[in-house]
């Protein structure tokens, strides 16, 4: 690493932010300036950490997957959501559901950043996404079959393929720096944070909007998710997914979409903005060890935050909590927490998770999740783990799961999001010392 640590790890510093934290130049830190969600649990950051807080839950038995008899019913939707306050008639009809939501994520994290001045040239996006449209495929081949080629959508392709949202937002809002999609399944939100700052740091940006989105809340969808043992067979909403409990048997699927505005310090310096958090440390991983289910060891999750903790210059005694992927599945929540008690030694650290109200929105999940850290950060609080009552024995002594809210120790958090193909992503997220914002 370029820049060495201003003192060991370990050290507390001001502001949450442990002094053994990478001290880079204010042109090459990231730091977070503007927030968007559109989750089933709230269409602000406020009222979605409210109902967390509040164990409440979006989980709702859905009379269409009910109907098609495809095993799963429970699922958690956006139904507050009106994008018809974001987008014209029009464009609603063109857009996948996916990117009606990202467009009013993405649209609040701009309005709250205000980077008007910066310009466009100099702002990026960087957005996780899984499937695309899988409806809109499925919509089509039905198509095709009944009623032929010459019936077929010009629309489909750039509808339903995965960078669609990415393309779209840059012409929603006239964005034209950097710009990718990060399709690392359910790690793409948070690989997308991580990526975003190193863009920042690389200076190939001055601010980047960074997230992700995913609505994949259809028939097919989830009979094929199902098809693979990865969803709840529990009808009953109020238990459906229940993170690290003793018994748990699969996610509830979600849907959501969050961003994060992320720039240099030295701009928001400039801008005189309010900084909402720092991206301190970024690692990813590779399992290579089957395309579904984690590696039991945990071997690729705990490279991926030791990688993150080793860009961030922090040991991990510093970090204050985990924010877990949790998704409830029997093995993914054991080998989480098997990796997650591998970096953190003897000590039992504090672990939340937050899908049981949300569902798992799939690429959406890491970025709604980083919001919800870094409100944590905030308020120094850990949320509570929702619908988990009897901890995994197998789990209970690797990682303390809270299960009530609780106050959060000083310190940066660890965000995890693990995906199919064996993907791993984590960010370390720090407050930002009032005399350096």
């Amino acid at each position: 690493m370029s820049q060495a640590a201003s003192s060991a790890p370990g050290d507390a510093g001001a502001g949450g932010v442990t002094s053994g934290t990478m001290q880079r130049p204010p042109e090459q830190r990231a730091v977070v300036t503007g927030l968007g969600v559109k989750s089933p649990l709230g269409l602000t950051a406020g009222e979605l950490w409210q109902n967390v807080m509040a164990k409440e839950s979006a989980v709702r038995v859905s009379d269409v997957l009910r109907s098609a008899a495809i095993g799963p019913t429970c699922s958690a939707a956006c139904d507050a959501y009106e994008p018809e306050v974001y987008l014209t008639y029009r464009e609603l009809r063109k857009l996948d559901r996916a990117v009606h939501l990202a467009v009013g994520a993405a649209s609040d994290a701009l309005e709250a950043a205000g980077i008007a001045s910066i310009a466009a040239e100099r702002i990026g996006i960087i957005c996780g996404v899984s499937l695309g449209s899988v409806a809109t495929w499925a919509a089509q081949a039905l198509t095709l079959e009944h009623r032929g080629a010459r019936r077929l959508s010009p629309h489909t392709v750039p509808r339903a393929m995965p960078s669609s949202a990415v393309g779209y937002l840059s012409m929603h809002f006239g964005i034209h720096g950097h710009g990718s999609a990060i399709t690392t399944a359910c790690a793409a939100g948070t690989s997308a944070i991580g990526e975003a700052a190193r863009v920042i740091r690389d200076g190939r940006a001055d601010a980047v909007l960074a997230g992700g989105c995913d609505a994949l809340i259809d028939p097919l969808s989830i009979g094929l998710f199902a098809k693979m043992g990865a969803l709840t067979r529990c009808s009953d909403p109020a238990v459906a997914c229940r993170p690290f409990d003793a018994r748990r048997d699969g996610f509830v699927m979600g849907e959501g979409a969050a961003f994060c505005v992320i720039e240099s310090l030295a701009s928001a310096r400039r801008r005189r903005v309010a900084v909402l958090g720092e991206v301190l440390g970024y690692g990813t991983s590779l399992d290579g060890h089957h395309m579904t289910a984690p590696n039991p060891s945990g071997r690729g999750a705990i490279a991926s935050m030791r990688t993150a903790l080793a860009d961030a210059c922090v040991s991990p005694g510093d970090v204050a909590s985990v924010n877990a992927h949790g998704t409830s599945t029997v093995l993914n929540d054991v080998a989480e927490a098997r990796a997650v008690a591998a970096v953190m030694g003897s000590r039992r650290i504090p672990i939340t998770a937050n899908k049981a109200g949300l569902g798992h929105s799939i690429a959406g999940a890491g970025a709604v999740e980083a919001v919800l850290a870094l409100l944590s950060l905030r308020h120094a609080t850990v949320p509570p783990t929702a619908n988990t009552t009897v901890v995994d024995p197998q789990i209970a002594g690797l990682v303390r799961v809270v299960t009530e809210a609780e106050p959060s120790a000083d310190g940066p958090i660890l965000s995890n999001s693990f995906g199919f193909g064996g993907h791993n992503a984590s960010i370390l997220l720090g407050s930002v010392d009032g005399r350096d914002a």
